[in-house]
């Protein structure tokens, strides 16, 4: 079971963020990401409770964050969930307005982000592809898509594959769009290049490939086509 940090109390809320976390930059994100989003605005004190998930790794540096995931998926309690990372930031009005798009369109809700160039700056560049850092959905359609694809670990395609879960489970995501203020903010951090990391995510692309369902090429064709659904 994932060792869960859980903000700002153990009361069950109306939303809770499941958040996987990083040991080494857990003061961090507590400080960054968790803290201001729960205590900001009225709305966000009364409604929202942040879970960061401690992901481990062992000595190779291995690590699962789905069965992260899915421990804190299971344990809580809250009508909907949102599933982040604690290197990102989400906006409080981001947050709020994809729940208005989900109540609109009885859909699950993601997004991309916009990536810090370094840790000395506030500049950030256009992610147009990574979508894991925030999907929001009621808890039971999760539960009924069966949570997060465990075989898939450390980097790469899971959150591809949890929308593609959450689709055959009759449940389309839509992706909220493409504008700076529907992104969430990615920290800055140290990034592994080396041979054996670009071999685990070598696998989870060939593990992908194999499943009979949406692949990351049939996500991203489709995407505008989502967006508009929503946005005309």
């Amino acid at each position: 079971m994932a060792k869960i940090q859980k903000f700002p109390d153990n009361s069950p809320k109306p939303i809770t963020v499941l958040s996987v976390g990083h040991p080494k930059r857990e003061k961090r994100t507590i400080e960054r990401v968790i803290l201001p989003l729960v205590h900001g605005d009225f709305v966000s004190r009364s409604a929202l409770a942040y879970w960061l998930i401690d992901v481990p790794q062992d000595d190779n540096g291995e690590y699962n964050g789905q069965i992260a995931y899915n421990d804190a998926l299971w344990e809580c309690e809250s009508p909907f969930v949102i599933f982040s990372t604690g290197d990102s930031i989400i906006p409080p009005e981001l947050l709020w307005r994809a729940y208005g798009v989900h109540l609109e369109t009885m859909r699950p809700i993601t997004t991309v982000r916009a990536d810090q160039i370094s840790e000395d700056t506030l500049e950030a560049t256009a992610n147009n592809h990574a979508i894991g850092d925030f999907i929001l959905t009621p808890r039971q359609w999760a539960v009924a898509a069966g949570g997060w694809d465990e075989r898939l670990t450390n980097w790469g395609l899971s959150d591809y594959v949890f929308c593609a879960l959450l689709e055959a489970a009759g449940h389309p995501p839509v992706l909220l769009g493409n504008r700076w203020e529907d992104r969430v903010i990615h920290l800055w951090h140290p990034c592994r290049e080396d041979s054996w990391y670009k071999e685990q995510n070598r696998k989870n692309r060939a593990l992908v490939n194999s499943m009979p369902m949406w692949t990351k090429a049939d996500f991203m064709e489709g995407r505008e086509r989502r967006v508009e659904e929503v946005l005309v």
